[in-house]
């Protein structure tokens, strides 16, 4: 992937502090500041989640990943594979890798491993839509990850 298009942030305020969980970095081949515009061709998308926190865990992961593809109306097979991949915690340094390829579907990596490859363009649609689309549920990030900025 050559064109890194955005860089966002994930934190979480819990009480007075302000803990980073994640950097995420969306590469793509041309630059784009629309999310559906990604989200409708039929292009290579790569999303990097660099983790910053001391530990986040299987659990918490797996019941995030169900809330947002619940949200986005998407449900099935292929994300009963996509969460069979997490099988550990996640630590402070590793990194999830969403990579999308036309013709070939959504290769899952994490912590440096190869999890699998989930085939079509509709769970790579939903799983991006997740971080860029319109109705993301986290605006801050889909902002980021398309190189706009946000208001503090």
């Amino acid at each position: 992937m050559g064109w890194s298009n955005g860089l966002a942030v994930r934190s979480k305020r819990i009480l007075f502090f302000n803990y980073k969980i994640y950097v995420a970095a969306l590469y793509l081949l041309n630059e784009a500041r629309n999310g559906e515009a990604i989200l409708a061709s039929d292009t290579p998308r790569h999303l990097v989640t660099h983790f910053l926190h001391s530990k986040i865990t299987r659990r918490q992961l797996t019941d995030a990943w169900k809330e947002s593809f619940a949200r986005h109306d998407y449900q099935g097979e292929k994300v009963d594979r996509f969460m069979a991949f997490h099988t550990e915690d996640l630590r402070k340094g590793e990194k999830m890798i969403f990579t999308y390829l036309p013709g070939k579907g959504t290769k899952v990596t994490m912590k440096g491993k190869v999890c699998g490859t989930i085939p079509g363009k509709d769970f790579a649609d939903a799983l991006f839509s997740i971080y860029i689309a319109q109705n993301a549920g986290l605006p801050r990030i889909r902002d980021g990850l398309l190189g706009k900025r946000s208001s503090p």
